[in-house]
């Protein structure tokens, strides 16, 4: 029998209800988990699921220029204060700064995506800038939980939705590049690993003929690629690294981001990162 203790529990409201109830479900959630002191790391997108958590500790919004140092400043405060947990609402960067924030400070996460723009929701990799320098993958903690409000996300901006479709796009580049590693013997496979993110791809695949301004506004849509993102980073954590939905094409992702400082969304530039991986496997 499969052994997910490591994976995340995953919540999902709406459709129906807005997101007023989707604060209060969260707030409700929170407590039936037993956690009653959290720190919330929040975007101002993140406001109003935010605004019904009970604690009485404060409410952070990373600044513009949050690093790795920032986060863990965050996570020695958060220790200090004794929260019991880190709720992180918003966007790829505030999921990833709380999750490091959350490693230095030995709790738990719960993430509350705003958007679904990457694959690392759930997984154990945070993408945080060092002082001074780009985006850099480094380890961190997974959530213990996600919540999905689905009023939000019928919100969030197209490119978003875009770029979270890209990233879901290399995880069959990524499965080849891996098994090219292990041909040579440089890698092993982890096959429950592997089968989710093929299970991750197919969640999106039947859509992506479709148009994607329509798809966006579309909560069935929205449930496919959101149990999409989040299999492809339980794929991570079950392999341990980020192997099953990361590959050459994150490579040119990452060139892009170190040679022109970033061009798109991080989803966006591996979905180009996919068009020379596919012409280097043709």
């Amino acid at each position: 029998m499969e052994d997910r203790r490591d994976f995340p529990e995953v919540f999902v409201y709406g459709p129906p209800g807005d997101e007023q109830g989707a604060a209060e479900d969260l707030a409700l959630k929170l407590v039936e988990l037993g956690i009653t002191e959290p720190l919330v790391v929040q975007s101002t997108f993140g406001e109003a699921l935010g605004a019904r958590i009970r604690t009485s500790l404060p409410h952070v919004v990373p600044v513009p220029q949050a690093n790795q140092e920032w986060a863990a400043s965050l996570g020695s405060r958060t220790r200090r204060l004794r929260a019991d947990a880190i709720v992180a609402i918003g966007g790829g960067r505030c999921l990833d700064i709380a999750k490091l924030a959350a490693a230095r400070a030995g709790v738990t996460v719960v993430a509350v995506p705003t958007q679904l723009s990457h694959d690392g929701i759930c997984s154990p990799v945070a993408v945080v800038p060092a002082q001074g320098a780009c985006g850099e993958s480094i380890g961190a903690i997974a959530p213990r939980v996600v919540y999905l409000s689905i009023p939000t996300l019928l919100g969030s901006p197209l490119e978003a939705v875009r770029a979270g479709v890209g990233d879901l796009l290399a995880n069959p580049l990524a499965l080849k590049d891996w098994a090219l590693a292990a041909e040579r013997g440089l890698e092993s496979i982890d096959r429950r690993a592997w089968s989710l993110s093929v299970e991750s791809f197919r969640s999106i695949e039947g859509y992506l003929s479709a148009d994607i301004a329509e798809s966006a506004r579309d909560p069935r849509f929205l449930m496919q690629l959101a149990e999409g993102l989040v299999l492809s980073g339980m794929a991570m954590v079950c392999a341990g690294n980020s192997r099953p939905a990361s590959g050459g094409e994150h490579e040119i992702s990452h060139a892009i981001d170190h040679l022109f400082g970033g061009r798109a969304l991080h989803g966006a530039q591996v979905a180009f990162g996919c068009l020379i991986s596919t012409e280097l496997y043709a």
